[in-house]
């Protein structure tokens, strides 16, 4: 596995495990390689879970079924285009319940997060990459994971807060309140106070918006 694979945004994911119920021999197989235009079957798996909640259905209208129906998901990520729904025509009986299991020993992660790649190690030995559609506006992100482990947003300043040094009275006319922050105070008691480059922040409605 290359770094580029490793990196991902994830929004919303879920695993998949077989609890204490024995496994049950499945009508349908779904797998991160599969195909849906595949038979959905232990050789030829499904690729999504949406395909196969199709073939369940098509199962039902065909047979009066007396047992389970049950759908086995192959371990790996499944990289979710749009939420998975579940509706009253995707339910079971008490004579014949519908299972989605996963494959014994193994882990499928259904993920609503994006893989993100093209990563690149500068000279100071920090990972970069441009993301196009969030710079234009069109997505965006507030977790980023890798390897599993979540990372956070860097802030400024790495401890502490910025202190506002000079305020301006509000104006009339606008309704903002301006402030220039000429500091940085540490949260530690004791810790010295360190200048910094003014910036002015004006405050509108809640919104607020900053100028060097």
């Amino acid at each position: 596995m290359t770094p580029t694979e490793r990196w991902w945004v994830v929004g919303l994911s879920m695993s998949l495990f077989l609890g204490a119920r024995a496994a049950v021999s499945a009508d349908d197989y779904v797998a991160p390689d599969g195909s849906d235009a595949a038979p959905g079957t232990r050789e030829k798996p499904f690729a999504t879970i949406a395909r196969a909640q199709k073939a369940v259905r098509e199962l039902k209208a065909r047979h009066d079924r007396k047992g389970p129906i049950v759908v086995e998901l192959r371990g790996g990520f499944y990289e979710l285009d749009e939420p998975i729904v579940f509706e009253p025509a995707d339910s079971g009986t008490a004579a014949s319940p519908v299972i989605y299991q996963a494959t014994p020993g193994e882990r499928p992660i259904l993920s609503g997060g994006r893989k993100i790649g093209g990563w690149n190690v500068g000279p100071d030995g920090r990972w970069r990459t441009t993301l196009a559609d969030v710079k234009a506006g069109r997505w965006a992100f507030v977790q980023l994971f890798v390897n599993d482990q979540r990372r956070f947003v860097p802030r400024l300043p790495k401890k502490g807060y910025f202190t506002a040094a000079i305020f301006t009275p509000r104006s009339p006319s606008s309704g903002t309140l301006s402030c220039t922050t000429a500091a940085i105070s540490s949260a530690a008691a004791g810790a010295p106070t360190r200048k910094a480059t003014p910036r002015s922040i004006t405050t509108s409605i809640g919104t607020p918006t900053a100028s060097p």
